[in-house]
C-alpha cells in the first residue's frame, strides 16, 4: 500500500494533474465540491471538452452472508460541465440484467445532486427526487433506469452514486477507468474473499494503471462451523488520465482504454467442496454442445426442404448451390440486427420474417446438411464488440460463422459463409466479422484457431470511355464493376439510398456533370453500375482543365488529422484500377498531362501509379491502387499521411487541352 501511496504522490508532484487540487477518496465528499471543482472553467488534458469527470470510484464487491455469497457494485462519480455541450451529464442510464432470480441485477440505490453557484456567490444544491426515476423494460433480459439531474447548465458539479446487487458472483463487469471525457482521478477498489479466484486482466494500452494488492481478515459461519479467511483487496488507480475519442477506422474504442476486467476462476467455499470455473476450450465446447440453444440446433432438420430442393436443382458445383441456398435464406428471413450465439428455436425466425445472426445461421447450417454440405460452426466477436479473449471463455463470445469445405477444381478448400447480410457470399461476409482471432468449434490444436481477416478481400475496375464535344464537354460512359468485399459493401451502400438514381447521384457529388442517367446490374459478389452523363471540365479561355482522373475515384481526405492516437483499421485488402480513354476530335489538342507517378509505402504495403499518355487523337490515363497491408499502429500513422499526401499531389494536378480553331 506504501508504494502505491507514494507513486500518486510522485504524479501528483510532477504536476501531472489538470491545473486543478485532485479530489480523491479521502478527500471526497458527497454533494460538497471544492472551490476548486466550482471554479474550474477547462482542462488542460483536452482543451476542447465539454465536461471532465473530476472523480470516480468504483468499489466492486463479493460479499459473504449467511445464504451464501452476492455481488454488489458502487459507482460513484463527480463531473464538471463545461459548456452548454457537456449538459447531457445530467442524464443518468443504467442498464440492469434480467433473468432468473439468482442472476437477476438489482438497483439498490441511485442518489445524485447538480451544485451551483449562484449570482450572489453562493452554492445552490438540486437533488435528484425519487419521482424522477423511471424504469423501461427493454426486453426480457434487460430492464433500463433512466433519470435526469435538474438544474444541470455550464458550470454545474454533478455528483452521481449507485449501487447494484446480484446473487450472480460469476460474472462482474468490466471496469473503465478511461473514458471519452478526460479524467482527473479514477480508482477501482475490488474485494472479495481468497476463496474466490478471478482472473484479471489490466488493459493499458493508451494510459497506465497504478496496481496495488491487500488483504483483510474476516469470519464466516458456513455450516453451522466459524471459518477465518482473507479478504482479498485489488486496487487499480489512473491519474490525469486523457480522453480516448473516436477517430476513423476504429471498430470498438473501448477496446483501447484502461480497464480491469475479470473472468472466475475457482471458488472454494469453505465447508463445501471446490467448483472450478477455468474452462479450456473442450469446456467451452462441451457446455455448448450439451446446450439445446446450441448443440441441440446443430442437429436441426431442415425446415424449408422442398424449397432448398427446388433452389439447387440444376446447381451443378458446390459454390452455385451454396448461392442458392443464400439467395433463399435471404427472401426468407432478414437479419434483425442483434448478434447471438444461442437460439431458443431458430426457426421461429422463418415464422417472423426477422431474426438473430444465431437464428440466421442455424438455419443456413440444416439448409446446407440437407444437400450433403457439411459446416461448423467458428466461434467469434464481431469488431464492433469486443476483441476477443485471451483464455478460452464463453462470456465473450457473441457470434458464429460457418466454416465450409467445398470442393475447387477437385481440391477440398475451407470457405466461410454468413447469412445476415443479403449481399454475403463465399468468403464474403461484412466487415465487422473478419475478425484476427476466432475459433473452429470441436477443433483440436493447433488447427482450432482462424484468422479471418485473411479471407476478406475486393476491387474495383472503373472503365470510362469519353468522347469531348465542340463546347468543351465529355460525353461519358462510365463503367464500374465491384467485386468480393467491395461489392458487398457498395451494395450495401446502394441500399442505404431511396433509390438508384439517389445513388447514381452521389457518385457523381463532386464532379461537374449533366444530363446523369445509370443502370446496374447486383449480384452477391459482384455489383456492375453504368454511368452516362456529360462531364464539365473547368474553363479559362481556350484551356480546359480536367481532373487527373475525369472523376473522383479515390476518396483523399482520410489522414488529415495532425496527430493519430488508435491504430487504423481499413478493413480488408483490396485494389482500385481506373482506365480512361478521351476521344479529343479535330478541335482540341493535349497540353499538359500530371506527370506519371509510381511509389509504395513499407514493402508494398500500399501501392499507388498514375500515368496519362498522348494516343492517336486521344488521351488514356491508367490509375492503380493496392492495398495490401490495412491495419497499421500508431507509429505507422505518419507514413499513411504522407503517402495519402503523395497521391493527393498526383491527384491535384491537370490534365490541360486546348481548343484549336
Amino acid at each position: 500500500m506504501k508504494k502505491y501511496v507514494s507513486i500518486l504522490v510522485a504524479l501528483l508532484a510532477a504536476g501531472t494533474v489538470c491545473v486543478h487540487a485532485q479530489t480523491d477518496k479521502s478527500n471526497f465528499k458527497f454533494g460538497k465540491p471544492s472551490k476548486e471543482d466550482l471554479s474550474m472553467t477547462s482542462c488542460s488534458l483536452d482543451p476542447d471538452a465539454d465536461k471532465v469527470i473530476i472523480f470516480e470510484h468504483y468499489d466492486y464487491a463479493i460479499e459473504t452472508s449467511n445464504n451464501g455469497l452476492y455481488q454488489k457494485r458502487t459507482i460513484t462519480r463527480r463531473i464538471k460541465v463545461l459548456s452548454e455541450d457537456g449538459v447531457d451529464a445530467g442524464d443518468i442510464t443504467i442498464d440492469l440484467f434480467r433473468g432468473e432470480s439468482a442472476t437477476s441485477e438489482n438497483l439498490v440505490k441511485l442518489e445524485a445532486v447538480a451544485v451551483n453557484v449562484d449570482e450572489n456567490g453562493k452554492t445552490v444544491s438540486t437533488q435528484l427526487k425519487n419521482n424522477m426515476i423511471f424504469k423501461e423494460n427493454v426486453s426480457s433480459s434487460l430492464q433500463r433506469v433512466k433519470a435526469s439531474i435538474p438544474e444541470v447548465k455550464k458550470g454545474t458539479v454533478i455528483d452521481c452514486r449507485f449501487t447494484i446487487s446480484s446473487d450472480n458472483i460469476v460474472n462482474i463487469p468490466t471496469i473503465y477507468l478511461q473514458h471519452s471525457v478526460p479524467v482527473l482521478y479514477s480508482e477501482a477498489d475490488v474485494h472479495m474473499p481468497d476463496f474466490i479466484v478471478f482472473y484479471v486482466d489490466y488493459n493499458e494500452v493508451m494510459h497506465p494503471i497504478i496496481k496495488d494488492i491487500a488483504y483483510k481478515e474476516r469470519k464466516i459461519n458456513s455450516g453451522g462451523e466459524a471459518f477465518s479467511y482473507s479478504e482479498r483487496w485489488l486496487k487499480g488507480m489512473a491519474v490525469s488520465v486523457p480522453p480516448v475519442k473516436k477517430e476513423p477506422f476504429v471498430w470498438n474504442i473501448s477496446d483501447f482504454k484502461s480497464s480491469m476486467s475479470f473472468e472466475l476462476k475457482s471458488v472454494e467455499y469453505p465447508g463445501m467442496p471446490a467448483q472450478s470455473f477455468s474452462y479450456t476450450w473442450e469446456d467451452v465446447f462441451k457446455t455448448l454442445n450439451d446446450a439445446d440453444s446450441f448443440g441441440g440446433n446443430l442437429k436441426m432438420s431442415n425446415p424449408l426442404k422442398d424449397e432448398v430442393a427446388k433452389a439447387v436443382s440444376g446447381k451443378e458445383n458446390d459454390r452455385d448451390r451454396i448461392k442458392a441456398v443464400l439467395d433463399l435464406l435471404s427472401s426468407r428471413v432478414t437479419w434483425d440486427k442483434s448478434y447471438a450465439l444461442t437460439s431458443s428455436n431458430p426457426k421461429n425466425a422463418l415464422k417472423t420474417g426477422k431474426g438473430s445472426s444465431a437464428d440466421i445461421n442455424f438455419l443456413l447450417m440444416a439448409m446446407l446438411s440437407d444437400i450433403g454440405i457439411k459446416s461448423t460452426p467458428v466461434l467469434l466477436n464481431p469488431k464492433d464488440i469486443k476483441n476477443f479473449s485471451n483464455y478460452p471463455t464463453l462470456k465473450d463470445i457473441n457470434y458464429f460463422i460457418l466454416s465450409v469445405k467445398v470442393d475447387d477444381g477437385g481440391i477440398q478448400k475451407e470457405v466461410f459463409l454468413d447469412g445476415t447480410d443479403k449481399w454475403s457470399s463465399i468468403d464474403v461476409i461484412p466487415d465487422r466479422l473478419l475478425s484476427f482471432k476466432a475459433i473452429r468449434f470441436n477443433e483440436p490444436e493447433p488447427t482450432r484457431s482462424v484468422n479471418l481477416s485473411t479471407i476478406g478481400k475486393g476491387a474495383e475496375n472503373h472503365i470510362l470511355k469519353a468522347v469531348i464535344n465542340d463546347e468543351g464537354s465529355l460525353e461519358s460512359d462510365f463503367t464500374m464493376i465491384y467485386s468480393g468485399l467491395n461489392a458487398l459493401v457498395e451494395n450495401g451502400r446502394v441500399d442505404s439510398f431511396g433509390s438508384e438514381d439517389e445513388y447514381f447521384e452521389s457518385l457523381m457529388d463532386d464532379s461537374d456533370v449533366d444530363c446523369l442517367s445509370g443502370t446496374m446490374t447486383r449480384e452477391r459478389d459482384r455489383l456492375v453500375t453504368n454511368l452516362k452523363f456529360k462531364l464539365n471540365g473547368e474553363r479559362s479561355g481556350d484551356i480546359l482543365y480536367l481532373k487527373p482522373t475525369l472523376v473522383d475515384i479515390l476518396q483523399t481526405d482520410l489522414f488529415t488529422a495532425d496527430r493519430r492516437t488508435l491504430p487504423i483499421d481499413l478493413n480488408h485488402p483490396f485494389t482500385i484500377s481506373f482506365r480512361a480513354m478521351v476521344m479529343l476530335g479535330d478541335k482540341w489538342v493535349l497540353e499538359g498531362v500530371p506527370q506519371s507517378s509510381s511509389f509504395s509505402m513499407g514493402d508494398k504495403e500500399i501501392v499507388f501509379n498514375y500515368k496519362a499518355l498522348k494516343g492517336n487523337g486521344m488521351v488514356q490515363i491508367v490509375m492503380e491502387f493496392k492495398l495490401n497491408g490495412f491495419y497499421y499502429t500508431v507509429d505507422r500513422y505518419e507514413d499513411l499521411r504522407n503517402f495519402w499526401n503523395s497521391i493527393n499531389n498526383v491527384l491535384e494536378g491537370r490534365i490541360a487541352l486546348k481548343k484549336v480553331s
